[in-house]
């Protein structure tokens, strides 16, 4: 609405908050693009393995750092995004979704694909780890967190 009217407030990615009769100051002096809100709420899937744009965006909305035990990469334009239970080509539609994503760097995507690290959503949306040592990691936007005392 502020767009249409010319009165409200606005908020800019990298200036904040402006008053709408500011934004065409702004315009015709550097390149914008405006997009929608985009609500972090609304889950989306597609049925193909490969990622869209606007999946991408939620996860690196959602989860900002890499989600592996201890992770501390940013999420970026070309971080890789996991299925955290593996694409089945042949399995039911809409397998590609912003609940079975996750980013990971490289290297932990190949830990979790050929380094028999397990990982499931919980119900809350947080990640549960399994090492190969059958050592068990909460990931959650407070961090990592063990879950299973060492074995002995």
């Amino acid at each position: 609405q502020p767009l249409a009217t010319g009165t409200g407030v606005l908020r800019l990615e990298t200036l904040g908050p402006l008053l709408a009769g500011q934004l065409a100051e702004l315009i015709g002096h550097r390149p914008y693009i405006l997009k929608p809100v985009i609500d972090l709420n609304h889950k989306i899937a597609v049925d193909a393995y490969e990622i869209p744009a606007r999946i991408r965006e939620r996860i690196k909305l959602t989860y900002p750092v890499e989600q592996f035990p201890y992770g501390t990469a940013h999420t970026t334009n070309t971080t890789d995004l996991d299925h955290i239970q593996p694409y089945d080509p042949l399995g039911p539609p809409r397998q590609t979704s912003t609940t079975n994503l996750a980013p990971l760097r490289r290297f932990t995507h190949r830990l979790k694909t050929h380094g028999r690290w397990q990982v499931r959503r919980l119900d809350d949306g947080a990640l549960e780890w399994t090492s190969p040592h059958r050592f068990t990691f909460r990931v959650d936007h407070n961090g990592t967190h063990p879950t299973r005392p060492r074995p002995t």
